[in-house]
């Protein structure tokens, strides 16, 4: 699936489900991407944060995004 229709897939979920909040990442180690915004707790949201799954492409955090509608504990 093209990248454009994956983000307004998420951003619909979001829209609807999450008041339109949607979260993408990018670290060294991966895409990682959730419905809803992060925390300003830096110790909060860093550990949030690194309980999601890492993703090699953009498109694959995405498709879990849909899949599993993540979101930070």
């Amino acid at each position: 699936m093209e990248l454009n229709i994956l983000m307004d897939l998420c951003s619909d979920v979001a829209i609807r489900n999450f008041g339109g909040h949607l979260t993408i990442m990018r670290f060294t180690t991966g895409w990682k991407a959730w419905f809803g915004t992060p925390s300003f707790d830096p110790e909060e949201m860093r550990a949030g944060i690194a309980g999601l799954p890492s993703y090699p492409a953009l498109e694959w955090a995405l498709r879990s995004l849909l899949i599993n509608r993540s979101m930070l504990p």
